[in-house]
């Protein structure tokens, strides 16, 4: 015989067994969802006043913190100098009680890695210290050869504050051009080694940086010239022209071509490849630099200087190395520096003197432009050492004096 049907009452009694279970497990899960809100909610509250916490210990209000930031990753020097001056402790701030805080950067860290010249000028002349440290150990110094800014490399070096080698860094992150203008520029040593014991160029390869390997390489080789042999001065100022090749800049274009017009400027003024040297062919376009420079058109001045000098960096003739080849790039750079001065732009003016100096170590001008750009960087100690290694060089020079002495004059210092 079949086993009996389930009565209707067991069925109605198993129905609400399963309903009442149903019942108590979302009960359950809504309690548990419930005490996950709590939970979160207090953990998001204590997070919170955590931040606003570390943020007054700071000296500096969250919102004031992020507008601190976001001004120093702008460059935005007027914001920076009038948020000091109504809290200076913004300049210790490292982005206590906001996101900034996960990677501890001071603002220097930020306008450095952004290549803001001016801006980290201001920030170290208000108090700012250069030395400080993110959370990962590292100065602001790191922050800018890491990130491709050679200028606010430089600065950092020429302005005195920093103290390690960003070398590594930028190696490490690909960036050719800042390495060759740290070696050709003498601010580091290609043979140090880092705790892992690699030189720059083991730590390019190392990071599948081939370029910037071989761009270290021939930095080197170049600076182990200028140090053993007249003739290596022409190939630094020659590597110099090709830096301002990878990174041009207003006055200068990505090809370091010449625009139609610049075309019929030259051969209006008399240039003629066919016939003429390649010294009298710079000799133009100087000329016409020149005639920009006296009546105040700094920056079509400027790329005339740049087509000058890009004519000396296509070649390989003898005439580069000789000792009127040497002086005229010298001269080119000197004057393209004063445009950048002219143009408030100290940083450039700086890396043009160098290369003046580099092209021809006994041309006066080139000291006055180190020292001229080394004032426009506030760093008048620096410019007087300059002016006192030039007029050993060329004691006669009048304008080095007379720069020596106000530059002393404005110190407080006598010889």
């Amino acid at each position: 015989m079949p086993p009996p049907s389930p009565s209707p009452s067991a069925d109605a009694a198993a129905a609400a067994a399963l309903a009442d279970e149903r019942a108590r497990r979302r009960a359950a899960l809504l309690a548990s969802c419930e005490e996950a809100d709590r939970r979160e909610e207090a953990e998001q509250s204590c997070k919170l006043e955590k931040a606003r916490k570390d943020a007054e210990a700071a000296g500096v209000t969250q919102a004031e913190g992020r507008a601190w930031m976001d001004a120093a990753k702008q460059g935005q020097v007027a914001t920076l100098t009038a948020m000091i001056k109504e809290n200076e402790r913004v300049l210790a701030y490292r982005g206590q009680g906001t996101s900034y805080s996960l990677m501890g950067h001071t603002a220097l860290h930020w306008v450095c890695a952004k290549g803001h010249v001016q801006a980290a000028k201001m920030l170290i002349d208000s108090g700012l210290d250069a030395n400080a440290v993110n959370n990962g150990g590292t100065h602001a110094l790191f922050s800018a050869a890491a990130h491709g800014q050679a200028s606010t490399a430089r600065f950092l070096l020429v302005y005195g504050n920093a103290n390690r080698t960003p070398l590594h860094a930028a190696a490490s992150n690909g960036e050719a051009t800042s390495c060759t203008l740290l070696l050709l520029e003498g601010l580091c040593d290609a043979t140090a080694l880092d705790e892992d014991g690699l030189d720059a160029t083991g730590v390019a390869r190392a990071a599948g940086h081939t370029s910037a390997a071989q761009a270290i390489e021939k930095a080197r080789g170049t600076a182990d010239a200028i140090r053993t042999s007249p003739e290596g001065a022409a190939d630094a100022a020659a590597a110099m022209a090709s830096v301002d090749e990878m990174a041009p800049t207003d006055e200068t274009q990505a090809d370091n071509g010449l625009t139609e017009e610049e075309e019929a400027e030259y051969g209006a003024a008399g240039e003629d490849a066919s016939t003429q040297t390649l010294g009298e062919r710079s000799d133009i376009r100087k000329s016409l630099g020149n005639a920009a420079f006296g009546r105040g058109d700094y920056t079509v001045a400027a790329r005339h200087y740049t087509n000058a000098l890009s004519l000396w960096a296509a070649t390989s003739a003898a005439e580069v190395k000789s000792a009127d080849g040497r002086r005229a790039r010298a001269m080119l750079h000197a004057n393209r520096s004063a445009c950048r001065l002219k143009r408030s732009q100290p940083d450039l003016a700086l890396e043009d003197a160098l290369a003046s100096h580099a092209a021809d170590k006994g041309y006066g001008k080139a000291y006055m432009r180190l020292a001229q750009a080394c004032v426009a960087l506030g760093n008048s100690a620096e410019a007087c050492k300059i002016c006192e290694r030039g007029l050993q060089v060329d004691a006669s020079n009048a304008a080095l004096k007379d720069l020596l002495a106000e530059v002393r004059k404005g110190r407080g210092t006598t010889p």
